[in-house]
Parts: C-alpha cells; sequence; structure tokens
C-alpha cells in the first residue's frame, strides 16, 4: 500500500492548479489582445490576465491572493488564529 502524504498531495494539487490555470491565461490573453484592439474589452481586462499569469508563472496560486505561497513547494501558511 502506498503511503499517505496530504502536505505532498497538496503540493501536487496545488502544481496542477497553476498549470492549469497558467494555460487558459495563455489561451485567453491573445483573444484580449485582439478585442482591446477591436475596443470590445476593457485595456484592464487584458492587464488583469497579464498580471495573473505573472503570478502564476512566480509559482503562486492565484487563490492564494499572494499570502505565503511563494517558492518553490507552493505550500500556503495559514493566517494565524490570533
Amino acid at each position: 500500500m502506498g503511503k499517505v502524504e496530504p502536505a505532498g498531495d497538496i503540493e501536487t494539487i496545488s502544481t496542477e492548479l497553476v498549470l492549469a490555470d497558467m494555460q487558459t491565461l495563455e489561451k485567453a490573453i491573445p483573444r484580449l489582445e485582439k478585442e482591446v484592439r477591436g475596443r470590445k474589452t476593457e485595456p484592464v481586462v487584458l492587464e488583469t490576465a497579464q498580471a495573473a499569469l505573472k503570478v502564476l508563472e512566480e509559482g503562486t496560486l492565484l487563490s492564494a491572493g499572494g499570502r505565503g505561497c511563494r517558492g518553490s513547494t507552493r505550500r500556503c501558511s495559514r493566517p494565524s488564529s490570533s
């Protein structure tokens, strides 16, 4: 039987989420660029997508909102309960 390692499982899931979000944004950004040029979309939408991609490229989950999820392990620290 395999060993249960919740921390390792969380890291794997986090990595998969980051990669999936990056793939989604990499596909959407060219479309958004065209829409901004055609004035169908506000530039802030494209800027936000580009900023989100940069966060993901740093290994940070978007859902973390920049709270302690940086680094190679991609593990989030929990807010203190004090």
